[in-house]
């Protein structure tokens, strides 16, 4: 009799709560009409109670609570077909504001006065690059100057061994030094023109 009694107490008791809900609504008072709809629900176990529920915090701008109540309504076996798709589509959409919209953001700090903080660069490191080609173009016009110069000496040279030979009663006939100095006139230009291309790229970089 006990079981009876509660059993035909609980529409009435959920109804109620519907009533009171229907009112706060009306009122734009979405968050407790919402708060109502799920205590009718509690009572009557009506998928539409949580439905409702579920638009109330919809409305309100509560997205975490929207967001759970539609959950708890797709996963019920009494909404149609129908129902479950605008129910995924509101998740998707709910889960997705919380997404973007992230933790909130820390208050500002508030000081007497700012504190500025010098930035400190990291020392930059040496132009390697340019300072490698400096170096091979200084050498290759080093070792260009050493064969002019060879080339050179050795033809000052060549006049005291002519006369050597006259007193030996033969002729000397020197070398051919057009090649030497040659390689060494392209050595020493190309060696100027290197370095001079690592100094620039040196200064401006």
């Amino acid at each position: 009799m006990w079981l009876a009694l509660l059993i035909s107490t609980v529409p009435v008791n959920a109804d109620a709560l519907v009533e009171e809900a229907t009112a706060l609504h009306a009122d734009n008072r979405y968050a407790e009409a919402g708060e109502k709809l799920l205590a009718a629900y509690q009572l009557s176990h009506d998928p539409a109670h949580l439905n409702h529920a579920a638009r109330c915090f919809d409305l309100a701008g509560e997205t975490a609570s929207a967001l759970t109540q539609w959950r708890r309504y797709r996963a019920l076996n009494g909404p149609t077909a129908e129902e479950h798709r605008y129910a995924d589509a509101r998740i998707e959409l709910l889960a997705a504001r919380l997404v973007t919209k992230g933790p909130p953001a820390p208050p500002p700090l508030t000081t007497p006065d700012p504190i500025v903080v010098a930035e400190e660069r990291p020392p930059e490191p040496p132009p390697w690059p340019a300072i490698t080609l400096t170096a091979a173009g200084s050498l290759t016009a080093i070792v260009g100057g050493v064969f002019v110069a060879s080339a050179a000496l050795r033809e000052e040279r060549v006049p005291l061994r002519n006369e050597r030979s006259r007193g030996l009663g033969s002729t000397y006939e020197p070398p051919d030094y057009s090649e030497t100095y040659a390689i060494g006139g392209t050595l020493l230009g190309v060696g100027i023109a290197t370095a001079t291309a690592g100094i620039i790229w040196w200064i401006l970089d």
